[in-house]
C-alpha cells in the first residue's frame, strides 16, 4: 500500500491523488495510489471508431489529431480526471446504499455507521516520526511543526483505506462493470531510438519510460519494470529517457552521468546503482558511481565535461515536452500514455490486454 501524494506547504497538509513526480512542485513526495476497486473486469477502453470533430473555423475542420502532442495529451488529461470523478460517484453511490441498508436494519443513523466503519487509532508517535523521516528533504520544517498535521494526515489515510477496501468488498459478490468508457490515450511518435533499453529487441511491446533519478516513485517504478522485462522476456523492451525534474539539479548531474556510463556499456548498472543510493545522491555522485562500477575514469570525466552528455539529456527533455510529459514517471506503451494507478497490477494488466489484442 502506498500512501498518496503529500504536499507541504505554508505549515500545512492536504493529501492530493495524484501519482508520481510534478514537475512544478516545490515539496512533496509521491507514491502510487492504490486502485479504487473494480470488482470484476476493468470498465472497457472507448473504441477508436471515428475521428473526433473538435472545432471548426474559418470553414475547416480540425479534429483531435490535428492537435499538437502535448494539446492531445491536456485534453487526455481533462477527460481522464472526469473519468475517475465519475468512478468517485459510482463508489459514493454504492456506499451510500450499503450505508442504507444497514441503517434500515440496525436503526443507526448513516452517519454513525460510517463513524463505526471507519474508525481508525491515532497514529502514534513512531509512525509520525517514520513518515516524517522519510519525507525530511522535502518538509523542510521542524517536526514539532508538523507534527500534528502529520498524525491527521495518516489517520485521514488509514481511514480512505477502509473504505476503499469495504466498496471493494462490495463489489466483489456481484457483477458489476462500470457503465461509462475510459479514455483512450492519444497515440505518438517517440523519439527513442538513441536511448538506452533492455529486453527483446524484437517484442511487441514497448515501454518508454521518462524518469527523474530523485523521484522516489520513479525508484519504484524502475523496480517494477525490471520485474516486467524478466516476467515477458521476449515480450516487452523497455527504453529510459531522463527527464530530470528535480529543482536541486543533482538529477541532471546523475542523468549526464548515466550518458557516460552508457558510452562504456554500463547504463543499467549505473541506473540501478544511482536509485539504490537516492536519498544520498549529490554533485560527486555520477564519479563516485562510475568509479565503484569499475568504469574508466578518465574517459567518463571526459565524456561528462564534453557536450555529448548534456546534449542528450536536453534532447530527451525537449521530447518529454513535445509528448506533453508533466510528470515523472510517464510510461508510454507502444505510443500510449499508461495511466497507472497500482503500478504493478495495472501495468500487468495494460501489457496482457495488448498481447491479447496482438493474437485477435
Amino acid at each position: 500500500m502506498f500512501a498518496p501524494f503529500i504536499i507541504f506547504r505554508k505549515f500545512r497538509l492536504r493529501v492530493v491523488p495524484f501519482i508520481g513526480c510534478l514537475v512544478l512542485s516545490q515539496f512533496g513526495t509521491a507514491f502510487a495510489q492504490d486502485d479504487i476497486g473494480e470488482c470484476s473486469a476493468t470498465p472497457l477502453e472507448s473504441p477508436l471508431g471515428s475521428p473526433a470533430l473538435l472545432y471548426q473555423f474559418d470553414g475547416v475542420e480540425y479534429f483531435e489529431e490535428d492537435l499538437p502532442n502535448d494539446l492531445q495529451q491536456a485534453l487526455f488529461d481533462m477527460r481522464m480526471e472526469h473519468y475517475h470523478k465519475q468512478l468517485e460517484l459510482i463508489d459514493a453511490a454504492i456506499l451510500g446504499n450499503h450505508l442504507r441498508q444497514a441503517s434500515a436494519e440496525t436503526g443507526k443513523s448513516m452517519q454513525t455507521l460510517a463513524g463505526e466503519l471507519f474508525a481508525v487509532g491515532r497514529p502514534d508517535h513512531q509512525a509520525v516520526n517514520d513518515f516524517y523521516n522519510d519525507n525530511q528533504s522535502r518538509i523542510s520544517q521542524p517536526l514539532e511543526s508538523v507534527r500534528e498535521q502529520i498524525r491527521q494526515m495518516l489517520a485521514e489515510q488509514a481511514a480512505h483505506e477502509k473504505r476503499a477496501v469495504l466498496i471493494k468488498s462490495l463489489k466483489r459478490p456481484c457483477a458489476f462493470e462500470a457503465g461509462i468508457s475510459k479514455p483512450l490515450a492519444p497515440f505518438v511518435e517517440i523519439s527513442y531510438q538513441e536511448y538506452p533499453s533492455k529486453g527483446s529487441v524484437t517484442a511487441p511491446i514497448i515501454i518508454v519510460e521518462f524518469a527523474d533519478y530523485q523521484c522516489p516513485h520513479c525508484k519504484t517504478a524502475a523496480a517494477a519494470l525490471s520485474r516486467i522485462v524478466g516476467q515477458y522476456p521476449d515480450d516487452v523492451q523497455v527504453v529510459f529517457m531522463d527527464f530530470p525534474v528535480n529543482r536541486s539539479g543533482i538529477s541532471r548531474v546523475v542523468a549526464k552521468g548515466a550518458v557516460c556510463a552508457a558510452a562504456q556499456a554500463s547504463f543499467w548498472p549505473y541506473h540501478d546503482l544511482a536509485f539504490e543510493r537516492q536519498n544520498s545522491l549529490g554533485a560527486d555522485s555520477p564519479l563516485e558511481i562510475a568509479t565503484d562500477l569499475g568504469l574508466d575514469r578518465e574517459l567518463f570525466s571526459a565524456c561528462y565535461e564534453s557536450n555529448l552528455a548534456e546534449e542528450r539529456v536536453a534532447q530527451s527533455e525537449r521530447e518529454a515536452a513535445r509528448l506533453g510529459v508533466a510528470s515523472t514517471p510517464t510510461l508510454f506503451l507502444n505510443g500510449r500514455r499508461l495511466q497507472l494507478r497500482n503500478l504493478d497490477a495495472d501495468l500487468r494488466e495494460a501489457i496482457d490486454a495488448k498481447l491479447a489484442e496482438n493474437d485477435t
